[in-house]
């Protein structure tokens, strides 16, 4: 049931045929209906793109809810300035999505979410493209010919940049605009009136939406507003309604009666243990060992331990990205070996599922108004770290920052430095340059929502970086050091940032730069904010 079928045959085989043929006949119609192509004889001199079926078990929560079949094209086979120019798609950053969320939380919005079916095919393509049909969807009494594309498809090169412009054509001209920080953050503000649903009269009623290719999120203080928007966008697209967002690229959201959203991804690692069979793994307390030290294998490499090694990493990654900073580190460090991974690699990314198995219940919550002893803008912000000259190869860096908004985590990283430091004091504030960077960025999302940060606190334990983002000391020091650095000394003068002395035992980017012991790590991950949360019946109990 899990695995998924290569081909029509192989579908239509399987104990669920009645269900994926079915699937395939709604993905004809829907063709059919958007006109997405005709048939004509196959054109001399110019390329024709193969395609095939791909089968998927759409779930939620870990339950399949649909089988869905997709007409893909098989884009790899497309020629750059021939059949195709563009190939980007509208999607919005998941630090982006986590900072709306916070807000959400924090402000006490409602959150929903929708589907847009077959969005490719809304869109109208410019160039010409030609694609033989399916293998056994061939018509019998059309042979030698092949269909002309009209409408973007799935795996079409331009299919998500086509749709993206139909899509944001739209959201325009219901009167949205986009974030100067994120186009894939929507925003739409107007005076309420103060009638039934709406916020009082006079205030600010706002609607926000997050677009992730044909998947949108919307998050507001006005109902009014999502379904008059809802109704706009019915008139060109065919919309599915999925209510309050409960799961969303493999992302649980729970709501806690406090007025918390917790973002798990409990069922998500379920189905990586089984998938690369490590359900009886032992549970570790940390993700890595801070003994371990992994080098690269510098004999031929074993394609099958390699692909199966990028494809562990892979789904580390994923976690890592959305609600485990805890193991951001040893998943960054794990990356370093995609190339030419050992044994002892593959060992220690079962470590790292080892201790996410034992931490199944751990998540991230984004927490209701006064979770934190702040002032309403000063509720972003950060902690940046390094350690030094610790990869024995290279002797680059290893940095991290962890960006927060009222208790949440909602940006972190974990990194080799791109370039060498020739001091501790130089890796930090390199670190705190990039930290500077992402902050900046942030900052921008929530002054586009109206909620402006007064300044950001930088926190950095290291005294030479602090007194080096305030002014040129240590000149004799530091001269060397490139000026885009530098950019941390400008945002500290114009009053964005300011960088803050804090102690290596309160610093939380500590976790993002090395292996920590048992103890620390479990202080520092509390203190980010990954914490058991227990999920019965729809309710956190934390």
């Amino acid at each position: 049931m899990t695995r998924q079928h290569q081909t029509l045959k192989e579908a239509y085989g399987s104990p669920h045929a009645d269900k994926w043929r079915e699937a395939v006949e709604e993905e004809m119609r829907a063709l059919a209906d958007f006109k997405a192509y005709r048939v004509v004889p196959r054109p001399r001199g110019w390329p024709i793109v193969s395609s095939k079926f791909v089968f998927k078990l759409k779930k939620k929560h870990g339950q399949v809810t649909r089988f869905k079949a997709r007409l893909c094209c098989r884009g790899f086979s497309q020629t750059y300035g021939v059949d195709y120019a563009d190939s980007h798609a509208a999607m919005a950053h998941p630090t982006a999505i986590r900072a709306v969320l916070a807000l959400a939380a924090q402000q006490g919005w409602y959150t929903y979410q929708t589907d847009i079916r077959s969005a490719f095919m809304s869109g109208v393509l410019s160039e010409r493209v030609y694609m033989s049909p399916p293998r056994g969807m061939e018509e019998p009494d059309k042979d030698g010919q092949v269909w002309e594309l009209l409408k973007g498809v799935n795996g079409l090169k331009q299919g998500g940049s086509t749709f993206a412009r139909t899509l944001l054509k739209e959201m325009y001209s219901f009167g949205f605009v986009a974030a100067s920080a994120d186009e894939c953050v929507l925003i739409y503000t107007e005076t309420s009136d103060g009638s039934a649903g709406r916020p009082p009269k006079g205030e600010k009623s706002i609607l926000v939406v997050l677009t992730v290719v044909d998947d949108l999120v919307e998050v507001g203080n006005d109902k009014t507003l999502l379904r008059r928007m809802i109704d706009h966008l019915k008139k060109t697209f065919e919309l599915t309604e999925d209510g309050r967002m409960e799961w969303f690229l493999g992302v649980a959201y729970r709501y806690d009666p406090s007025g918390a959203i917790v973002a798990d991804q409990s069922a998500y690692l379920d189905g990586c243990l089984q998938r690369y069979q490590l359900t009886g793994i032992n549970p570790k307390p940390t993700p890595m060992s801070f003994k371990l030290v992994l080098t690269a294998n510098e004999e031929e490499p074993d394609m099958e331990l390699h692909s199966y090694y990028r494809a562990v990493v892979g789904s580390l990654v994923w976690m890592a990205s959305w609600t485990r900073p805890d193991v951001a580190q040893a998943v960054g460090y794990l990356a370093r070996f995609l190339s030419r991974p050992t044994k002892a690699a593959v060992q220690a990314a079962h470590r790292v599922f080892a201790y996410l198995k034992g931490t199944a219940n751990y998540s991230i919550s984004f927490n209701p108004s006064g979770a934190v002893d702040r002032a309403a803008d000063e509720l972003l912000y950060a902690y940046t770290d390094s350690s030094d000259a610790d990869c024995p190869v290279s002797r680059r860096s290893t940095g991290g920052y962890l960006v927060m908004y009222n208790g949440t985590p909602v940006s972190w990283s974990s990194s080799l430095q791109k370039i060498l430091a020739l001091s501790s004091c130089e890796s930090e504030y390199i670190q705190a340059a990039l930290a500077a960077k992402e902050v900046l960025h942030l900052r921008a999302i929530f002054n586009h929502l109206g909620f402006e940060q007064r300044r950001t606190l930088l926190y950095i334990d290291n005294e030479a970086t602090v007194a080096l983002s305030d002014s040129p000391v240590h000149r004799n020091r530091s001269k060397h050091i490139e000026r885009r650095w530098h950019f941390l000394r400008q945002c500290a003068a114009e009053g964005f940032i300011l960088a803050t002395k804090i102690s290596s035992e309160q610093n939380v980017a500590d976790l993002f730069t090395k292996a920590l012991g048992e103890e620390k790590f479990k202080i520092l991950r509390h203190a980010m904010g990954v914490r058991d949360r227990q999920v019965r019946s729809g309710t956190v109990v934390a």
